[in-house]
């Protein structure tokens, strides 16, 4: 398969993300998340991992929710 090929079907996700999967979306919601509100992420309490999953940026990574 030429390059030019395997060019053309890279598809956009319906997220907007190229070849990102869900995991890896919010994987980066949660380090941005931690980072802006000063948390370690490494050493999230539950209360702090509670408050990340209730966020729509976790909930629909890559995507505007409603």
């Amino acid at each position: 398969m030429e390059n030019k090929d395997l060019k053309d079907q890279e598809m956009i996700t319906g997220n907007g993300y190229k070849n990102e999967s869900t995991a890896d979306l919010r994987e980066k919601f949660v380090n941005e998340y931690s980072i802006k509100m000063g948390w370690d992420r490494e050493n999230l309490s539950e209360e702090q991992v509670n408050e990340i999953h209730s966020q729509k940026g976790y909930q629909c990574p890559g995507m505007i929710c409603g």
